[in-house]
């Protein structure tokens, strides 16, 4: 066995261990383990056997002699590893666009450095509650949340996703009537493109507790 060999061997071997181990720490996602796996094997099985490959060297009349498959194997694996880099920039590109429409709609509306100010120091905790036209019950949700959980302060944030109705008002004043804390209300803006959790994110109520 030649050190090339051993080391395509070595080589498939070390992708699969690395593919398994970023796995299980939630680098890579299970398609990419997939793919890495494929890989790591075909490279082993060329490297052990390259004879199971004849097939496909004879369909692309590739003849021994004068290294024509070794080349041919070059060839094969710098395409694989354009097809990688291309995949790997999609789903850079896609998250980058994410990212950006999230500022975007973030930076709809000025940061209300006041009332953030109005926070209480220390060890925190957020409690996030969704609701849509709960006019009629999120006062009494809003009352029931506790100011201190073990020592720290509860902050609630209550998710208004489209409500159009007085949800935002009556937790707004059922927090006011209790602690007259300061209220962080962000109001969504309307967006035609339908983005609906860029569009809503800033729709919430954060009250301090």
């Amino acid at each position: 066995m030649t050190a090339v060999r051993i080391l395509g061997i070595v080589a498939g071997i070390g992708l699969f261990l690395m593919s398994v181990q970023a796995y299980d720490r939630r680098r890579i996602s299970r398609l990419s383990l997939i793919v890495a796996s494929l890989l790591g094997t075909a490279l082993i099985v060329l490297s052990l056997r390259p004879s199971v490959y004849d097939p496909v060297f004879n369909w692309f009349h590739i003849v021994p002699g004068a290294e024509r498959r070794v080349i041919f194997v070059l060839v094969i694996g710098v395409l694989l590893l354009l097809f990688l880099v291309l995949r790997l920039q999609t789903g850079s590109d896609t998250n980058d666009r994410g990212l950006r429409l999230l500022i975007e709609a973030l930076g709809r509306e000025r940061f209300d450095w006041e009332r953030a100010a109005a926070l209480p120091e220390g060890r925190r905790v957020v409690v996030i509650s969704p609701a849509y036209n709960e006019q009629d019950s999120v006062g009494d949700v809003v009352r029931a949340i506790p100011r201190e959980l073990e020592g720290m302060q509860v902050i609630p944030v209550l998710v208004s996703d489209g409500s159009d109705d007085a949800t935002a008002r009556r937790a707004r004043e059922a927090d006011d009537g209790r602690r007259r804390a300061a209220s962080a209300l962000g109001t969504a803006c309307d967006d035609p493109t339908d983005h609906r959790r860029e569009r809503r994110l800033r729709e919430r109520i954060a009250d301090p507790r």
